[in-house]
């Protein structure tokens, strides 16, 4: 499973601090390592790229749990703005989620003003039988 070998990386180190090197919520690792979410495809490539983890190993435990050398040098090929635009990725996921929660309490808001609306209307409204008396002094 792939949170076993995630948090066999870590190690001792505190989930807190392994997560901010990461760039990625402790809550979040935690429910990676203990397999109640699966990680995407982004946060894969940092875990290995930054800590030079063998995605072979990672993700099927086939291989060392290192790079060698030579991958290494290939992993080093790749054009330098690709971390930082995985970075700015999982900046952009964090700052959606943000605003989903956002949008969610603001929906759960107007709900709570629409039912305060229809009870003011329903108890402004004048009732059958008032508007019965009133028709019938007329």
């Amino acid at each position: 499973m792939i949170g076993n070998r995630l948090a066999e990386v870590r190690g001792n180190q505190s989930r807190e601090a392994f997560a901010k090197k990461l760039a990625v919520h402790a809550q979040t690792l935690g429910r990676y390592e203990k397999g109640e979410r699966v990680p995407d495809a982004d946060f894969l490539a940092r875990f290995c790229k930054r800590l030079k983890i063998n995605a072979n190993w990672l993700l099927l435990e086939i291989g060392p749990m290192e790079l060698s050398e030579r991958q290494e040098k290939e992993c080093r090929m790749f054009p330098p703005f690709i971390e930082s635009l995985i970075d700015d990725l999982s900046k952009e996921r964090e700052t959606n989620r943000k605003l989903a929660q956002e949008n969610r309490e603001l929906m759960k808001e107007n709900r709570d003003i629409y039912v305060e609306l229809a009870e003011t209307k329903a108890r402004d409204a004048p009732s059958d039988e008032s508007n019965q008396g009133v028709q019938k002094s007329a």
